[in-house]
């Protein structure tokens, strides 16, 4: 089944985060050691520029954004939570996410982009690009 945001209207909240320099190494505490996240040399061998961040951080990051923005912080609230990786972040981007209430209050449908803050001379992000697509999250009533 595909999900697809609502191309058509405003979000009704967009939530700006930016992930640390150093956001791959404080997920390793999670248990996920593998070097493609910290290591230049395996990112290059997977053929990544860098290391990237965890997908499983990254989602951390948008499930956050809607638990705040729709639960009042109440993640025991949140029934399910699904979407799709588009693309890697890199540690050190700011994830921004959009989100739709259903009408219905029971869900919304959301979507992730990432600005990728690679320090230009003047210090602006480049072009943001979609890295979850097609999310989806339903709540507890």
């Amino acid at each position: 089944i595909k999900i697809a945001v609502p191309d058509d209207q405003q979000p009704d909240h967009t939530i700006t985060e930016q992930t640390s320099l150093n956001q791959a190494d404080l997920y390793r505490l999670s248990g996920d050691y593998n070097p493609l996240h910290v290591d230049p040399a395996t990112a290059k061998s997977y053929g990544f520029e860098q290391p990237i961040l965890h997908g499983l951080c990254t989602l951390g990051f948008a499930a956050r954004h809607v638990i705040n923005a729709c639960l009042e912080g109440d993640g025991q609230r949140l029934k399910s939570f699904r979407c799709r990786f588009t693309k890697p972040v890199i540690p050190g981007d700011r994830l921004r996410t959009e989100i739709w209430e259903e009408s219905s209050g029971c869900g919304v449908l959301f979507r992730t982009w990432a600005e990728r803050c690679t320090g230009g001379e003047d210090g602006t992000p480049a072009d943001p690009i979609i890295v979850l697509d097609g999310g989806a999250a339903q709540f507890f009533s």
